[in-house]
């Protein structure tokens, strides 16, 4: 500093030296040294007007722009906004209407086809008289078909084996037959009109011209 500034005072030049020391030893530790150390060479001057002037004067008043090669004037706060943003608003997830009505398409659809199916299957049954069992049939041979009316009669015509008819009517109580054939199935009643022929067939006969 000395070499360059012949004006600066050789105490102010060592502690220039001292402060710019490579070996952190050498150096102040500490501010306040730095502050004693120099204000011996402060007496009797502004130093609030000298920092301002210093500040003025250094090279933050032009900032050079080494891309482009061209000096730029410094304005202070020029393109810093110093205004809060607001924070964005929350962002709702609203479900598409297009999906829900597809949902309630769906649901829709589902329950016309039940309803669909439980009229065709009513249809299906109304057609078809309460008791009646429809006959089996197995290659040739013809089962009987056994009907119940309201009144607990049942009638059992059909043919049975050789080409010979028969027609019986068997008459009981109506509770007693309507329960009965509610709970028969149709392999029950075939088996039990078997039964019935067979005792049909093994009847004892009278012997003819007798009184």
């Amino acid at each position: 500093m000395s070499e360059r500034r012949a004006d600066v005072p050789e105490e102010l030049a060592g502690v220039v030296a001292k402060m710019a020391a490579r070996n952190p030893a050498h150096r102040f530790t500490e501010p306040v040294e730095v502050t004693d150390a120099v204000s011996p060479f402060t007496k009797g001057c502004d130093l609030a007007k000298l920092m301002g002037k210093v500040d003025m004067e250094s090279g933050r008043g032009d900032v050079i722009d080494e891309a482009v090669g061209t000096t730029l004037p410094f304005h202070p706060g020029d393109g810093i906004d110093t205004r809060v943003s607001p924070l964005p608003a929350p962002r709702l997830v609203v479900r598409s209407s297009r999906k829900r009505c597809r949902q309630w398409t769906i649901v829709a659809s589902w329950l016309t086809l039940m309803f669909a199916l439980a009229v065709f299957v009513g249809l299906i049954r109304s057609k078809r008289p309460a008791g009646e069992v429809v006959p089996y049939e197995y290659g040739s041979r013809r089962e009987p078909v056994l009907r119940f009316d309201f009144d607990g009669n049942a009638q059992n015509s059909g043919s049975l084996g050789h080409g010979t008819t028969v027609k019986a009517l068997a008459t009981a109580s109506s509770a007693t037959m309507q329960r009965v054939a509610a709970r028969l199935t149709p392999r029950a009643r075939l088996g039990l009109l078997s039964c019935l022929r067979r005792g049909w067939a093994s009847r004892p006969q009278s012997p003819r011209g007798s009184s």
